[in-house]
């Protein structure tokens, strides 16, 4: 198997590493044909995976519910800690996979673009009951041609009634009338590590906070997603509508987090 120059800088399997993007895996492991597998993705500042203990724990989490053999944690981070060290890439992504098998195929490239506002549909698309929502399988082949089908940067999965639920690679929120709104944790979403830092600095920032899915669209609504990639992202067109710019709470919800996380600032113009 091959892992694109454009999308990995280093890659480690199993412990060893293979600098060239290639490395074999056998044709009978489900994490391959059936995309029977659980990943988790990270942003690297300064060699420092950010909120790394919450992604393992979730990884963990998601293997025992897709029945797949967890990794040993303390191994674990010494294979992460010996693929940093060894890469050239101080800012950048870290991926981490574990197969149906057990292998663990750890990439790191670099860190992309982020973007200040994006365009998303609702879509309705309730929770399927497998593979469980809470677990972060790589059977997301939906996920990836969703967005394009569609000509957005992202799709948000609504129940039929239009209450908002995920989108396909973010947690959604809805701030209104002075309220933040996002779905809970009941089963029908991943729970988002950036999600989860968003919610406790709401409560320190007082910003009321309900863990209710948001309905339908109401004018003076501030839409926006969240993921560990991308931090907080506002919504500037959702379905055909134009949308507010983000509004002050929230734009200083964006800048706490990124302080939270570690997120290097941006040099000034």
């Amino acid at each position: 198997m091959r892992v694109p120059q454009a999308t990995a800088v280093l890659v480690s399997v199993d412990g060893t590493h293979h600098p060239d993007g290639r490395f074999p895996i056998s044709c009978d492991d489900l994490g391959l044909s059936r995309g029977h597998g659980v990943f988790e993705t990270l942003p690297v500042y300064d060699s420092h995976p950010s909120s790394l203990d919450a992604h393992l724990q979730r990884l963990e989490q998601s293997c025992v519910l897709m029945g797949i053999p967890a990794p040993m944690p303390a191994v674990l981070r010494t294979r992460i800690r010996g693929l940093l060290e060894a890469s050239s890439c101080s800012h950048g992504v870290l991926r981490i996979q574990v197969t149906q098998e057990g292998r663990q195929i750890l990439a790191v490239r670099p860190l992309g673009r982020r973007l200040d506002t994006l365009r998303a549909r609702r879509l309705a698309w309730p929770t399927p009951p497998f593979p469980p929502a809470r677990a972060k399988h790589t059977s997301r082949a939906g996920y990836t041609l969703a967005p394009a089908a569609h000509d957005v940067d992202e799709v948000i999965r609504t129940t039929p009634t239009g209450h908002a639920l995920e989108g396909t690679w973010s947690s959604v929120f809805c701030f209104r009338g002075g309220t933040l709104y996002t779905c809970p944790d009941d089963g029908r979403i991943l729970p988002g590590i950036t999600r989860g830092h968003v919610l406790f600095l709401a409560d320190q920032m007082t910003i009321s906070v309900k863990e209710e899915a948001p309905g339908p669209p109401e004018p003076n609504d501030s839409w926006f997603l969240t993921s560990s990639l991308q931090g907080i992202v506002g919504i500037h067109r959702l379905d055909d509508t134009d949308q507010p710019p983000m509004p002050e709470p929230i734009r200083a919800l964006r800048i706490a987090l990124d302080q939270h996380t570690g997120r290097p600032t941006a040099p000034s113009a």
